[in-house]
């Protein structure tokens, strides 16, 4: 039984149902009844009492005319959550998806460091996420799940991020202690930035299987539309054919309305994953791969001109393997006057 819900359950079914008409068209239509969420984690949900549209919103703005809400309502279609997770936000303040993660200084009662207590924070989050997945027993095969390992590659970026700002907060306060400082951070940082892209990692196969999925249907709707007019400009031809045939000769023939052109393709929209204010998505990446070492040095050793770069690489290796007691053709040892 059809409903006003539908739109709702359509896209918490993963379809992405269609927009209506006129919000394709660029105008306002009303909202569809359903549980939404806003980029910036508010709840929002949408009912119709009567033939009045209403919307309530956790906090913040709160639309009361019309065009406000239908504009609210195109900009959370495509977010739709179960009541079960609206009711769990409207009685903790919490998406079930949340991650969170405190970055803030240390109390005033604990006597850890920053660094410390953030290194702290990467045990827990990791312990959490890893949990998580053993929970989950397979790899990212929904959007939901995806959006919750990008959460969690977020929260491991936020403590990449306050370790970065207080190792530079530490470094210009004391600079001349700067190399210690580094390294004091580099290790929390380090931790941080791999465990964030080992967490992206996971998405990948989701989003190439999501990415080809919605490729596939936009072209099956391209390939639908461009049969569609052209069954349209053959009925178009075979009516003039056909009553061109009936006319006595000399009788203009009556025009006859064509078919409009085609609406432009259709582009596959392009996945996304995260429910933080800032989405993730994938790009296709061009890089270079060396399948065979030889054949690549032979062919750089023929250039005019080599990279310095290329050239003291190879020096430092070559350093290694003569000082090693290697006989390295090519380089001679040399002796040079240096004041200490």
């Amino acid at each position: 039984m059809s409903d006003t819900f539908d739109f709702w359950r359509a896209q918490m079914a993963g379809k992405n149902p269609p927009l209506p008409p006129r919000a394709v068209a660029g105008e306002a239509d009303p909202p569809q009844a359903g549980y939404y969420r806003t980029r910036d984690g508010r709840s929002v949900a949408f009912w119709l009492d009567g033939e009045e549209w209403l919307c309530a919103v956790s906090s913040g703005y709160q639309p009361t005319k019309g065009d406000q809400m239908e504009e609210l309502f195109g900009s959370v279609c495509r977010n739709a959550v179960s009541y079960e997770d609206y009711q769990t936000f409207q009685q903790t303040g919490r998406w079930a998806d949340t991650v969170t993660v405190d970055v803030s200084a240390p109390a005033a009662d604990d006597e850890r460091p920053l660094n410390e207590k953030l290194n702290a924070e990467m045990d827990a989050k990791r312990a959490e996420i890893l949990a998580w997945l053993k929970e989950l027993g397979h790899p990212i095969q929904t959007q939901k799940e995806a959006d919750r390992a990008a959460n969690f590659a977020a929260a491991f970026g936020k403590i990449e991020t306050a370790a970065e700002k207080a190792r530079e907060a530490e470094k210009d306060e004391f600079l001349k202690a700067g190399r210690a400082i580094d390294e004091k951070w580099k290790a929390v940082k380090d931790r941080a930035d791999k465990a964030k892209t080992w967490t992206k990692s996971l998405t990948v196969a989701f989003i190439e299987a999501e990415t080809a999925r919605r490729a596939a249907e936009a072209k099956a709707e391209n390939e639908r539309v461009a049969a569609e007019h052209a069954a349209a400009v053959a009925a178009a031809e075979k009516e003039k054919a056909d009553l061109k045939a009936m006319l006595p000769i000399g009788v203009d023939l009556p025009k006859i309305e064509q078919p409009k052109a085609p609406p432009k393709e259709k582009e596959p929209e392009r996945v996304k994953i995260g429910t933080g204010p800032k989405a993730m998505s994938a790009r296709e990446q061009e890089i270079y791969e060396i399948t065979d070492q030889r054949a690549l040095l032979a062919y750089l050793s023929t250039l005019n001109t080599l990279p310095a770069r290329l050239l003291d690489a190879a020096l430092d290796h070559a350093e290694m393997l003569a000082r090693g007691g290697m006989e390295v053709p090519g380089i001679k040892m040399a002796t040079r006057t240096k004041v200490v």
